[in-house]
């Protein structure tokens, strides 16, 4: 016998999943979710750390691959974009191969470049694309001649025909929204919400709102202590508001299930076949 519960998730799913209703027994297997994601230093951090585990755990490793750089921002991924190298942080954490650029003992990492989305959608051929990017908006809109919202809208609509047109593998794209951020005013943060919305609207992707999500603001020395970056406990309540969203978003029942046992999961997946990665994106100085 189904229970009420799984019945009222397998619904849920119908319901928010495009075309979810209207699927046959008879219609043609799906081919497997791949699921490759982006994002910014906030992603090279706990966040993205607990994020990959998630994914590589409900998708398995050979399916998931993230690529975050610090200080990047959409234009940065775009091959009609300009190239940028991150001398504050990088995290690769692919089928091939995983390692953390950071800094160690005060010292700045080297300098990598940052990959282009295009490159990554033809080498991996992901279904969905998760993007995490935005934060780094706020620094400019923040000075007093900081007027971007044109240029910002330009670059995200030239993302949005990039990772999902007809050429591509990528049949969705889920935006993680910037988190509470007390270095910045409440306009601003309202105002990278709206940019990031609207293309979201134009081009029916499915967002995540990492503001609503989490109840508390963000409180220097608890949060994190540079109003910006979120340490390991904050991120932790953060990445699992995230996997919630991601459960329904990527089809499955278990809406309930969390992050728990994150240290578990890091120590298993610690002894999977894991590479390092070749030095490919790293500049000499």
């Amino acid at each position: 016998m189904i229970s009420i519960g799984r019945l009222r998730a397998t619904l849920l799913i119908a319901l928010l999943l495009p075309g979810g209703a209207a699927r046959s027994q008879t219609a043609p297997k799906e081919p497997p979710t791949r699921v490759l994601m982006i994002g910014d230093s906030l992603s090279v951090g706990p966040f993205g750390e607990m994020v990959a585990h998630y994914l590589k755990d409900r998708l398995g490793k050979g399916n998931f691959a993230l690529f975050a750089t610090c200080g990047s921002s959409p234009e940065h991924w775009l091959r009609s974009g300009p190239d940028y190298y991150t001398r504050c942080g990088y995290r690769e954490d692919s089928p091939e191969c995983q390692r953390v650029i950071d800094f160690e003992d005060g010292k700045r990492p080297p300098k990598v470049r940052n990959p282009k989305v295009e490159d990554l959608i033809e080498k991996y051929q992901p279904t969905i694309l998760i993007v995490q990017l935005g934060t780094n908006w706020m620094d400019p809109l923040m000075k007093p001649q900081g007027h971007e919202e044109d240029r910002f809208t330009n670059i995200l609509d030239r993302f949005a025909r990039a990772v999902r047109n007809s050429s591509t593998s990528v049949r969705q794209v889920i935006w993680i929204m910037p988190p509470d951020a007390s270095a910045y005013s409440q306009k601003v943060k309202q105002t990278v919400d709206s940019l990031i919305l609207n293309v979201a609207k134009k081009n029916t992707f499915w967002m995540i709102e990492s503001r609503k999500l989490i109840e508390d603001h963000y409180i220097r020395g608890k949060t994190g202590e540079d109003g910006v970056h979120y340490n390991k406990g904050a991120a932790q309540v953060w990445a699992e508001k995230v996997a919630l969203k991601l459960d329904v978003y990527l089809g499955y029942v278990s809406l309930s299930r969390r992050l728990d046992g994150l240290d578990e999961q890091k120590n298993h997946h610690a002894q999977d076949d894991e590479k390092p990665c070749a030095a490919h994106h790293i500049a000499a100085d």
